[in-house]
């Protein structure tokens, strides 16, 4: 069975609904949790890579020094034809990884989104009820570049 590994950059941004479909579709999932020291398998064993996000960018090396390392690893992957997808920061980290068929076309500032959720936990005879409350949105600024094909 193929390999489909997924890029994780923080533990509250994992493949989620992804990975039903790639395992539907006869892939094996396998998560590399980065930022918890997780390592990177042999780009060559890898049928697909998914990277998700994260809330470092992709040029934060001083904070994050494994950025440096996947980046030359995705770009192996990508170079001989591996199907990637990312997902956020997974998108800007092919664009600043060293892959020649792709060019970098000026700056891109993006604002992000998110409707929060918070969990609590109330206990009664024993059972645990699970209630969700929505909090206000979050928003997460970043900067990236824009990818253009070379074809």
């Amino acid at each position: 069975m193929p390999l489909a590994c997924v890029l994780q950059h923080i533990r509250c941004e994992p493949p989620g609904l992804f990975s039903g479909p790639l395992r539907d579709r006869g892939y094996v999932v396998e998560t590399v949790e980065l930022d918890e020291g997780g390592r990177l398998p042999d780009w060559r064993e890898v049928g697909l890579v998914l990277a998700m996000g994260g809330p470092m960018g992709a040029y934060d090396e001083a904070a994050h020094p494994w950025l440096a390392a996947e980046k030359r690893w995705i770009a192996a992957a990508v170079r001989v034809g591996t199907p990637y997808l990312g997902v956020c920061l997974g998108a800007q980290l092919l664009a600043a990884s060293p892959v020649p068929c792709l060019a970098r076309a000026g700056q891109q500032h993006e604002l992000t989104i998110t409707r929060q959720r918070l969990a609590t936990v109330n206990k009664r005879g024993g059972a645990a009820l699970v209630r969700l409350r929505h909090l206000p949105n979050a928003a997460r600024w970043t900067y990236s570049h824009t990818i253009v094909s070379c074809k």
